[in-house]
C-alpha cells in the first residue's frame, strides 16, 4: 500500500503530501522521505511495545526517526523524559525543533467558543496542524537558505514556535468543523446514546473518560429522570486492559459489558474467550485489598456482562431497554426502571468501527 501511494503521489504529480507513518517512525516503511519541509509529532503514550519498546524513552526515540536534517520539527508539551529524547535526537540529526503553543494562547475571537467546545487532546493537535500547515505554506518552494524556522536545533530546552499567525481565523474555521469517526462519537437512537472513542492506552483513556463525563452530564435531565450509564469495552492485542480499567472506574458506571474484538460469532478468530478475562479483571478491581469481595453492584453477573461478540452485545442492551416498561422479567436488574441508557464504548478502534457498522451509523452529532 505504501509502495503503491507514493506511485500515485508521483503519477499525479500532486502539490503537498501529508503522511503519517504506521508504526514508530524510524523503522516505518513510510520514513524514506529524504527533505520534508515539516514534521509533527503528537503526544506520546506507550503503545506498540513490541515494536518500540517498553518505556517512553524508547518510542520517543523510535518516532522523532522521522526528524531530519533541514527540516522543521514540531511537537506539543510531552513528558520530560520524551522531550529530552526528542532534543538529542534533533542535535544529532540538525534539524529544528520547536513546541506548538496552547491554542488558547493565540490572538483569536474564536478561542472562546473552541475551548468550550473541544477537549483538551483535540485543542492540542488543532494547534499543531495550524502550526505544520503554516511551516509548509511558508517553505516549500523557498531554496533551504530562505526558510524560516529551520535553525538547526541546540540545546536542552524546545522553543515555542511563535504564535503571530497572520490567518489564524481562517485556519481555525476550516478546522472547526472537522471531526474523526469513532473519535469523540455521539449517536443516539431512541433511548440509547451511544459515547464511542476508540482510546486504547492510559493517556487517551483519560481523555476519553473526561469527555463521557462532560457529554453524559450535558444530556437534558428534565427529558429522562433515571439515566443510566454502562460501558462496553474490549482490547486488542497485548495491551493491557486493567491499567485502562481502573481509569474506566471512575466514571460510575451501573453497568459493565465486555466483549471479544469480533462482530460476529461466526467469525473466524482466536479471540473467543477474552470477553471472560476482561469480566473476571474488572471484577477483581471492586475487591478489599484483604481478598474478600466487596458487597457492590460489581460482585454480581447481573451488572457485569460478558458476549462473545460485540452485536450480541449491542443486541442485548437494545433488547433491555425496548422492553424495559412492559414488564418484561428478563429484563437486567441494572436497567429496571431506566428511561435513557448512555453507553460508552471504547477500548479498541477495531470495537468502535464495528458498532458503527452493525449500527449502521456514520454520521454523528456535535
Amino acid at each position: 500500500m505504501t509502495v503503491m501511494a507514493f506511485y500515485i503521489f508521483l503519477k499525479e504529480n500532486i502539490d503537498v503530501v501529508v503522511l503519517e507513518v504506521g508504526i514508530g517512525g524510524e523503522n516505518d516503511c513510510t520514513n524514506i522521505i529524504r527533505n520534508p519541509i515539516a514534521c509533527g509529532i503528537t503526544h506520546l503514550d506507550i503503545d506498540h511495545i513490541d515494536y518500540l519498546g517498553d518505556t517512553l524513552e524508547k518510542i520517543a526515540w523510535h518516532k522523532a526517526g522521522i526528524f531530519k536534517r533541514g527540516a522543521t520539527a514540531i511537537t506539543v508539551l510531552q513528558q520530560d523524559v520524551a522531550l529530552k529524547v526528542f532534543c538529542e535526537r534533533a542535535n544529532n540529526k540538525m534539524c529544528s525543533l520547536y513546541l506548538a503553543p496552547q491554542l488558547q494562547n493565540y490572538s483569536t475571537s474564536k478561542n472562546c467558543q473552541i475551548l468550550e467546545e473541544r477537549e483538551d487532546c483535540e485543542l492540542e493537535n488543532m494547534s499543531l496542524a495550524i502550526q505544520l500547515a503554516r511551516v509548509w505554506i511558508q517553505n516549500h518552494n523557498k531554496v533551504a537558505s530562505e526558510r524560516k524556522w529551520v535553525n538547526p536545533f541546540e540545546g536542552e530546552e524546545i522553543p515555542e514556535i511563535d504564535k503571530d499567525v497572520a490567518d489564524i481565523e481562517d485556519s481555525i474555521t476550516i478546522l472547526e468543523p472537522l471531526k474523526l469517526p469513532a473519535r469523540l462519537q455521539i449517536f443516539t437512537e431512541g433511548n440509547i446514546t451511544y459515547y464511542m472513542d476508540g482510546a486504547h492506552t492510559n493517556g487517551s483513556m483519560e481523555c476519553c473518560c473526561t469527555w463521557f463525563k462532560k457529554k453524559s452530564q450535558q444530556w437534558p435531565r428534565d427529558q429522562d429522570s433515571n439515566i443510566r450509564k454502562a460501558l462496553l469495552f474490549t482490547v486488542s492485542g497485548k495491551r493491557k486492559a486493567k491499567a485502562m480499567m481502573k481509569i474506566l472506574k471512575k466514571c460510575h458506571f451501573d453497568l459493565a459489558m465486555f466483549a471479544s474484538n469480533r462482530l460476529h460469532v461466526d467469525d473466524q478468530t482466536d479471540e473467543a474467550g477474552q470477553y471472560n478475562d476482561l469480566v473476571m479483571t474488572w471484577m477483581s478491581l471492586f475487591e478489599k485489598e484483604t481478598g474478600e469481595t466487596k458487597k457492590t453492584k460489581f460482585t454480581s453477573y447481573d451488572t457485569v456482562k460478558g458476549f462473545s461478540c460485540i452485536s450480541n452485545a449491542l443486541e442485548w442492551c437494545q433488547l433491555n431497554m425496548a422492553n424495559i416498561h412492559n414488564g418484561n422479567p428478563f429484563v437486567t436488574s441494572a436497567l429496571k426502571g431506566a428511561t435513557h441508557l448512555q453507553v460508552l464504548i471504547t477500548g479498541s478502534l477495531y470495537l468502535v468501527s464495528h458498532v458503527l457498522k452493525s449500527l449502521k451509523q456514520v454520521n454523528y452529532d456535535d
